[in-house]
């Protein structure tokens, strides 16, 4: 699938130079005072890091995953990013964040559909699926009007993360989602 521009942005595959770049954004989307000019952010949830160490490495290095980014054409500023991961049972997305100072601005939905036709046209996949932090109503809300519908799958928070940088005292369950392409 080639490079897509839409507007002012243009989509396409991250690269190791925008590694640290990817980081901040990412940070800035779900973690900190930063975060809180956005609707999406965790700031209030949990505490530290959205990514640890070399995840977003790791994943760029994965012959199975891709990372995709909106790149402003005038600034050449990475303003959104989503990651794929093909699996057993379809695709998951995830690391998905818009600058918060431009959320709800359509950035998110060209990335999502973006990853969406991808998974579908380039792994001939046809289920994409998500977690999500099930009081998270705003944003479950945004994915079923994306099509998502919930699965009943239940995963406790602290059995997939663990460590100081998923705490605050929170009991938090994910929920996956899944949407047929």
């Amino acid at each position: 699938m080639k490079t897509r521009a839409k507007g002012q942005y243009l989509i396409e595959f991250a690269t190791e130079a925008d590694l640290v770049e990817l980081k901040a954004l990412i940070e800035s989307a779900y973690r900190g005072e930063s975060a809180k000019a956005g609707w999406t952010h965790e700031a209030d949830l949990l505490d530290g890091f959205r990514l640890e160490g070399d995840a977003l490495q790791k994943v760029l290095m994965d012959e199975n995953a891709r990372i995709f980014v909106a790149r402003d054409k005038v600034t050449n500023k990475i303003e959104g990013t989503i990651c794929i991961e093909l699996g057993e049972d379809g695709v998951e997305f995830g690391k998905f964040a818009v600058n918060p100072n431009i959320q709800a601005g359509g950035i998110g939905k060209l990335l999502l559909g973006y990853a969406e036709e991808f998974a579908k046209s380039e792994w001939q996949q046809n289920t994409m699926k998500l977690s999500v932090i099930t009081i998270r109503t705003e944003l479950i809300d945004y994915y079923i009007r994306r099509g998502y519908r919930p699965t009943g799958k239940l995963i406790a928070m602290q059995d997939i993360h663990s460590g100081e940088t998923w705490t605050k005292g929170h009991d938090l369950m994910l929920e996956i989602y899944e949407k047929q392409l």
